[in-house]
Protein backbone atom coordinates (compact mmCIF):
# COMPACT_ATOMS: atom_id res chain seq x y z
CA UNK A 1 0.00 0.00 0.00
CA UNK A 2 2.66 2.37 0.88
CA UNK A 3 4.31 1.60 -2.19
CA UNK A 4 1.82 3.22 -4.18
CA UNK A 5 0.42 6.18 -1.90
CA UNK A 6 3.88 7.82 -0.49
CA UNK A 7 6.51 5.65 -2.83
CA UNK A 8 6.72 7.50 -5.47
CA UNK A 9 7.24 10.83 -3.27
CA UNK A 10 9.80 9.26 -1.53
CA UNK A 11 11.61 7.73 -3.90
CA UNK A 12 12.72 10.77 -4.78
CA UNK A 13 14.77 11.14 -1.73
CA UNK A 14 18.78 9.73 -1.35
CA UNK A 15 18.96 5.81 -1.43
CA UNK A 16 20.84 5.80 1.29
CA UNK A 17 18.35 8.25 3.74
CA UNK A 18 15.18 6.35 2.69
CA UNK A 19 17.40 3.24 3.77
CA UNK A 20 18.16 4.80 7.04
CA UNK A 21 14.86 6.19 8.10
CA UNK A 22 12.42 4.93 5.97
CA UNK A 23 13.25 1.19 5.84
CA UNK A 24 9.80 -0.06 8.20
CA UNK A 25 7.26 1.39 5.65
CA UNK A 26 8.69 -2.08 3.90
CA UNK A 27 8.53 -0.07 0.40
CA UNK A 28 8.95 -1.44 -3.19
CA UNK A 29 11.36 1.38 -4.37
CA UNK A 30 12.28 0.14 -7.25
CA UNK A 31 8.33 -0.02 -8.09
CA UNK A 32 7.91 3.37 -6.19
CA UNK A 33 10.95 4.85 -8.29
CA UNK A 34 9.18 3.52 -11.55
CA UNK A 35 5.61 5.26 -10.70
CA UNK A 36 7.35 8.62 -9.95
CA UNK A 37 9.92 8.61 -12.41
CA UNK A 38 7.03 7.83 -14.89
CA UNK A 39 4.96 11.23 -12.98
CA UNK A 40 8.23 13.22 -13.17
CA UNK A 41 8.34 12.67 -17.12
CA UNK A 42 4.62 13.21 -17.85
CA UNK A 43 4.37 16.83 -15.81
CA UNK A 44 7.46 18.05 -17.04
CA UNK A 45 7.81 17.33 -20.58
CA UNK A 46 4.94 19.20 -21.61
CA UNK A 47 6.39 21.97 -19.74
CA UNK A 48 9.34 22.04 -21.59
CA UNK A 49 7.74 21.93 -25.05
CA UNK A 50 5.24 25.25 -23.97
CA UNK A 51 6.79 27.13 -21.48
CA UNK A 52 8.06 30.84 -23.46
CA UNK A 53 10.61 31.00 -20.94
CA UNK A 54 14.60 29.80 -21.38
CA UNK A 55 15.00 29.08 -17.80
CA UNK A 56 11.51 26.77 -17.04
CA UNK A 57 12.45 25.10 -20.19
CA UNK A 58 15.52 24.17 -18.79
CA UNK A 59 14.57 23.07 -15.69
CA UNK A 60 11.33 21.42 -17.25
CA UNK A 61 13.36 19.74 -19.86
CA UNK A 62 15.99 18.29 -17.16
CA UNK A 63 13.36 16.92 -14.68
CA UNK A 64 11.74 15.36 -17.58
CA UNK A 65 15.01 14.03 -18.64
CA UNK A 66 15.52 12.83 -14.86
CA UNK A 67 12.30 11.27 -14.62
CA UNK A 68 13.50 9.14 -17.86
CA UNK A 69 16.46 8.00 -16.62
CA UNK A 70 14.66 7.21 -12.93
CA UNK A 71 12.18 5.44 -15.04
CA UNK A 72 14.43 2.86 -16.91
CA UNK A 73 16.98 2.53 -13.98
CA UNK A 74 14.16 1.01 -11.73
CA UNK A 75 12.42 -1.12 -15.15
CA UNK A 76 15.81 -2.03 -16.57
CA UNK A 77 18.13 -3.04 -12.83
CA UNK A 78 15.87 -2.33 -9.91
CA UNK A 79 17.40 0.34 -9.32
CA UNK A 80 15.34 3.10 -7.36
CA UNK A 81 17.48 6.16 -8.15
CA UNK A 82 16.86 9.17 -6.03
CA UNK A 83 16.42 12.85 -7.69
CA UNK A 84 19.84 14.26 -7.96
CA UNK A 85 19.42 17.82 -6.44
CA UNK A 86 18.60 15.83 -3.14
CA UNK A 87 21.43 13.28 -3.58
CA UNK A 88 23.63 15.86 -4.95
CA UNK A 89 22.88 18.11 -1.63
CA UNK A 90 22.61 14.82 0.89
CA UNK A 91 26.16 13.88 -0.04
CA UNK A 92 27.30 17.32 0.22
CA UNK A 93 26.16 17.54 3.64
CA UNK A 94 26.82 14.38 4.93
CA UNK A 95 30.78 15.28 3.83
CA UNK A 96 30.72 18.77 5.17
CA UNK A 97 29.71 16.83 8.63
CA UNK A 98 32.12 14.25 8.27
CA UNK A 99 34.75 16.89 8.28
CA UNK A 100 33.09 18.65 11.50
CA UNK A 101 32.86 15.47 13.39
CA UNK A 102 36.21 14.32 15.64
CA UNK A 103 37.49 10.58 15.07
CA UNK A 104 35.89 8.77 18.23
CA UNK A 105 38.35 6.49 19.89
CA UNK A 106 38.39 2.60 18.52
CA UNK A 107 35.81 0.20 21.04
CA UNK A 108 34.52 -3.19 20.28
CA UNK A 109 31.18 -2.71 18.65
CA UNK A 110 27.82 -3.68 20.60
CA UNK A 111 25.58 -6.16 19.96
CA UNK A 112 22.27 -6.78 21.72
CA UNK A 113 18.99 -8.21 20.58
CA UNK A 114 16.88 -6.19 18.45
CA UNK A 115 12.97 -5.33 19.47
CA UNK A 116 9.90 -6.05 17.63
CA UNK A 117 11.55 -4.62 14.11
CA UNK A 118 14.81 -6.31 13.86
CA UNK A 119 16.48 -9.37 15.35
CA UNK A 120 19.90 -7.91 16.09
CA UNK A 121 21.46 -4.40 17.07
CA UNK A 122 24.94 -3.90 16.13
CA UNK A 123 26.39 -0.54 17.99
CA UNK A 124 29.52 0.71 16.54
CA UNK A 125 32.15 3.44 16.80
CA UNK A 126 32.88 3.43 13.05
CA UNK A 127 30.60 3.88 9.86
CA UNK A 128 30.40 0.66 8.09
CA UNK A 129 29.94 2.43 4.55
CA UNK A 130 29.23 -1.34 2.90
CA UNK A 131 26.55 -1.94 5.33
CA UNK A 132 23.09 -0.98 3.87
CA UNK A 133 20.65 -3.74 2.32
CA UNK A 134 20.27 -6.25 1.57
CA UNK A 135 24.36 -6.70 3.02
CA UNK A 136 24.61 -9.93 4.78
CA UNK A 137 27.09 -11.15 7.71
CA UNK A 138 27.43 -14.22 9.57
CA UNK A 139 27.64 -13.89 13.37
CA UNK A 140 27.24 -16.43 16.01
CA UNK A 141 26.37 -19.36 13.43
CA UNK A 142 23.41 -17.37 12.15
CA UNK A 143 23.13 -15.35 9.31
CA UNK A 144 21.79 -11.85 9.31
CA UNK A 145 20.27 -9.40 7.16
CA UNK A 146 21.73 -5.23 7.25
CA UNK A 147 17.77 -3.19 7.38
CA UNK A 148 18.75 -0.61 8.29
CA UNK A 149 21.31 1.56 9.95
CA UNK A 150 20.98 5.38 12.10
CA UNK A 151 23.46 7.76 13.04
CA UNK A 152 22.54 8.63 16.78
CA UNK A 153 25.19 11.31 16.99
CA UNK A 154 26.27 10.55 20.68
CA UNK A 155 28.51 7.97 22.31
CA UNK A 156 31.30 5.83 21.69
CA UNK A 157 28.89 3.78 19.42
CA UNK A 158 26.61 6.40 17.24
CA UNK A 159 26.44 4.27 14.65
CA UNK A 160 23.32 1.37 15.05
CA UNK A 161 22.53 -0.44 12.69
CA UNK A 162 19.29 -3.06 12.35
CA UNK A 163 19.73 -6.79 11.18
CA UNK A 164 16.98 -9.61 10.63
CA UNK A 165 17.58 -13.17 10.56
CA UNK A 166 17.64 -15.07 7.15
CA UNK A 167 15.07 -17.72 6.98
CA UNK A 168 16.73 -21.32 5.65
CA UNK A 169 17.06 -21.05 1.72
CA UNK A 170 16.98 -17.22 1.55
CA UNK A 171 19.66 -15.76 -0.92
CA UNK A 172 22.42 -13.56 0.84
CA UNK A 173 23.67 -10.09 -0.42
CA UNK A 174 27.21 -9.95 0.04
CA UNK A 175 28.46 -11.72 2.82
CA UNK A 176 31.16 -11.44 5.41
CA UNK A 177 32.00 -13.06 8.47
CA UNK A 178 31.12 -10.76 11.46
CA UNK A 179 33.57 -10.56 15.30
CA UNK A 180 32.65 -7.54 17.71
CA UNK A 181 36.11 -6.89 17.90
CA UNK A 182 37.35 -6.40 14.20
CA UNK A 183 37.05 -2.50 15.15
CA UNK A 184 39.99 -2.77 17.54
CA UNK A 185 42.15 -5.30 16.04
CA UNK A 186 45.07 -3.94 13.88
CA UNK A 187 45.17 -5.15 10.88
CA UNK A 188 47.42 -7.36 9.95
CA UNK A 189 50.41 -6.68 7.62
CA UNK A 190 50.54 -8.31 4.18
CA UNK A 191 53.04 -10.78 3.78
CA UNK A 192 55.07 -10.59 0.10
CA UNK A 193 54.39 -13.41 -2.04
CA UNK A 194 57.37 -16.22 -2.31
CA UNK A 195 57.85 -17.58 -5.94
Amino acid sequence: MWTYLLGPILSLLPTRWREEHLWPLRINWPRAALFSGLAELVIFAPWAWTSPSLVNTSLSAYFAAEGIVRFYAAISSGEALGSFPLVAASDIWRQLRRWRRPELPRVDDEVSPGGTICDLKIASCRERREWTYPFTIRYAGSYFQVIGHVDVRSGPRPYVYSLRRLCPGEIAGGLQDYDPQDITRAPEPLKPLEE
